[in-house]
């Protein structure tokens, strides 16, 4: 009676009562037939009271349930042939895989036509001719239940009785899931391969890792290994970046041969990291391929550090350490300029509140620890800075993030004109000797976005451009503004002066973006933004304006990937040897406009970037693409690089990494699991057979489908028939009593 729904004919509370009344009849009649004799007398006369209570019980009660009613009607057949990787491990001779071109084969001398699928976690039609010449792509993983699944929803028509599924059963997932497929009434037949054979292997089993790290914090690497050598009571286990050795140790294993070991890390470069685990490799080892597993760590910044130089106490400087200090992701290091080193004092210098700038500990000492270095309104002359100039641009070229903020002592009004730090700026200054009325304008003004760049995330502070352009009108507006003689052809200005001009004739800009070899700039000519919060928020209601503008250009100059132009993924981050590997990206360019180009590059490089592949694809009006090629044919860390051609050039637009192994989570429990496939078998009705061999002709198995056509209720308590028989019972049983001497 499975799947039957059983029902009361009366409320529950009723039936309570009922089966009470039951029990105190019963209990009442037992006693007072307790003085009955004979004792068979006594015994009939219970029975009788016992039986009339339970059916009177239960006509009242009407209970009832409903029987679904099946047709089994004769369909096709089809057959499933497992291609995943584990179909590679050895068996008998050759490997498992062999299993499924004899199959083919021996389908072809019977010549019995099917439907032919093969199948990892996704099932694909495939011809005979392919299985036996072995002309299948591998796939990564198995998914029995997804593959079965795929096969039975395009069967729109039910024509389909069977499956016939040829398999190792790898997938210990199907377990639970094999109950679900029942309900698509089709038989799954399934035949075991590698079900008897032993392995003698060695194995990582799992890697537990958090997918992202930090720069130069610990991180633990969690791994499980077996052996499935009695012998061993150890195994060696390595950690390698890249080809250097981190970590070696012995993992000690337990009884069933299974041990776990925590390897710590610390990452010391950002962005991909690929760590290297390995077994030592013994001969007899029987599955070689999953002796090694790659782990694939991004490492961010845990948190942001910042240096913040100021030439003295302003509003400006006050409202962006606070928002600085206010942020918990940024690790602030702040100093005002209050006291120079020639500064006459009448006091010894331990006896000082105020400690002069230690220039030579943060510009030679710890300048590489910052990500961001922002010298606010900030004159380096007084202070004996000019030989650390060169070390702030050296910092910038190797990678770091550099911003000039303005004030009468920024700029070109700071003397930085022809020195390394006016070098790495994204503006060109204006000579140093020039007049102050010629550094420096004092009217007030409100910046607007450039055309060109307004849908950069830094100025793009309301998605539509009209009410971009409008909001940066309406905030309040700025006191003054440092002279600049022209952005860089290189850079980006995305605010500009409304009614001031360059030395080029263009409007001069305001707020400048720009890179020096691997690091970048900005440059903002102005020292009152702070009046985009405070001020603005008692205009429009709305302070939010000053935080948004400086995390994001924060996070630009940190290079946040949320906040980077282009954006290219791969749809899994491991693959196996020849699989294929699938890219997305959505490409837009330094205005972060859509990139639209039936030329764009995708490139594969190695770890040590030597290229392996190259392809050409086109993106859509939105900048978007897909595109999917073969994994490379050696196991290791691989980058997939997205590029545009402009001239005679090509230009990165994004990247990401992804990892090949040789043998993967698929591999990594290669044992045969014939208790699956028996289980698919048991719950849909279908046969298990432990060898190819066993099958017999394919025309005899059963493709009879089960199809549900209604549902019968059965109550068997509600016909007249059982009222008769109750009746006859009470009868029966008043009639006895009444002969034996109770009344």
């Amino acid at each position: 009676m499975s799947g039957a729904l059983f029902q009361w004919g009366v409320p529950i509370p009723f039936a309570i009562l009922i089966v009470l009344g039951c029990v105190f009849v019963l209990v009442s009649g037992w006693r007072e037939l307790s003085v009955v004799e004979p004792v068979r007398r006594r015994h009939i006369l219970r029975f009788l009271r016992t039986a009339t209570a339970l059916i009177g019980a239960l006509i009242a009660l009407q209970p009832s349930w409903f029987e679904p009613q099946v047709s089994a009607m004769k369909g096709q057949l089809a057959v499933l042939f497992d291609h995943s990787r584990s179909m590679t491990v050895g068996y008998r001779s050759g490997v498992r895989l062999d299993a499924v071109e004899a199959a083919a084969r021996a389908m072809g001398k019977e010549g019995f036509a099917a439907p032919l699928y093969a199948f990892g976690d996704e099932a694909v039609p495939i011809s005979r001719a392919e299985l036996v010449d072995s002309q299948v792509n591998l796939r990564d993983r198995t998914d029995l239940t997804a593959s079965i699944r795929s096969v039975l929803d395009e069967d729109v028509d039910r024509s389909l009785g069977a499956v016939l599924v040829v398999s190792d059963g790898s997938d210990a997932a199907a377990l639970e899931a094999a109950q679900s497929l029942r309900d698509y009434g089709v038989r799954i037949h399934t035949v075991s391969v590698g079900g008897d054979e032993v392995l003698n292997d060695d194995s990582i089993r799992s890697v537990d890792a958090d997918p992202i790290g930090f720069l130069r914090q610990e991180g633990v690497l969690r791994v499980t290994v077996r052996s499935a050598q009695p012998s061993r009571s150890t195994i060696p286990l390595t950690l390698r970046l890249g080809e250097e050795v981190l970590r070696e140790t012995q993992v000690p294993l337990n009884a069933l041969g299974e041990g776990t070991v925590e390897l710590p890390f610390v990452p010391q470069t950002l962005g991909r990291n690929v760590y290297r685990l390995t077994l030592g490799l013994t001969p007899e080892d029987s599955v070689p391929e999953n002796n090694e597993r790659y782990v694939l760590i991004r490492v961010l910044r845990d948190r942001l550090r910042v240096l913040l130089v100021a030439g003295r106490p302003s509003w400006d400087v006050r409202f962006l350490r606070a928002f600085l200090k206010r942020d918990p992701a940024i690790d602030l290091i702040s100093f005002f300029i209050l006291r120079t080193g020639s500064d006459l004092t009448m006091a010894a210098p331990e006896q000082l509140a105020l400690i002069p700038f230690p220039t030579d500990e943060l510009f030679r000492e710890h300048l590489g620890s910052f990500d961001v270095i922002v010298f606010q309104n900030f004159d380096y002359g007084p202070y004996q800075m000019a030989m650390y100039l060169p070390q702030i641009r050296n910092y910038v070229r190797r990678g770091g993030a550099f911003a000039m903020i303005g004030g009468e002592q920024s700029f070109a009004s700071g003397g930085y004109g022809g020195t390394p730090v006016a070098e790495i700026l994204p503006v060109r200054l204006p000579s140093s000797d020039a007049a102050s009325e010629h550094l420096l304008d004092s009217r007030r003004f409100r910046p607007k976005p450039s055309t060109e760049f307004a849908a950069h995330p830094i100025v793009e502070l309301q998605r539509d451009a009209i009410s971009n352009e409008a909001l940066w009108g309406s905030l309040a507006p700025a006191h003054g503004v440092n002279v600049i003689a022209q952005g860089l052809e290189s850079s980006q200005a995305l605010l500009v002066h409304p009614n001031r001009n360059d030395e080029t004739g263009a409007p001069m800009p305001v707020l400048v973006l720009g890179t020096y070899e691997r690091g970048r700039t900005l440059a903002l000519a102005i020292d009152s933004s702070w009046r985009w919060g405070i001020t603005t928020g008692g205009l429009l209601g709305d302070a939010s304006l000053y935080d948004r503008f400086w995390d994001r250009a924060l996070r630009w100059l940190a290079r946040d990937p949320a906040l980077e132009p282009s954006q290219i993924t791969t749809h899994r981050e491991r693959y196996g040897i020849g699989s294929t590997v699938r890219v997305s990206a959505r490409l837009r360019d330094e205005r972060y406009l859509p990139i639209v180009s039936g030329q764009i590059r995708l490139s594969v490089e190695d770890g040590s970037g030597a290229l392996q592949k190259t392809l050409m694809v086109s993106s859509d009006r939105e900048g978007r693409l897909h595109a999917e090629f073969p994994a490379p044919s050696e196991a290791g860390g691989y980058r997939v690089i997205a590029e545009v051609q402009r001239g005679r050039r090509w230009r990165t637009l994004g990247e990401e990494w992804f990892v090949v192994e040789l043998g993967g989570d698929e591999l990594a429990d290669p044992e045969a699991r014939p208790d699956v496939l028996k289980q698919l078998s048991l719950e849909t009705g279908g046969d298990f057979f432990s060898d190819w061999r066993s099958v017999g002709p394919l025309r005899s198995l059963n493709t009879k489908r089960v199809t549900h056509v209604k549902q019968l209720r059965v109550a068997p308590f509600r016909s007249f028939e059982m009222l008769l028989f109750f009746g006859v019972l009470l009868t029966v049983e008043w009639t006895l009593r009444r002969r034996w001497g109770r009344p």
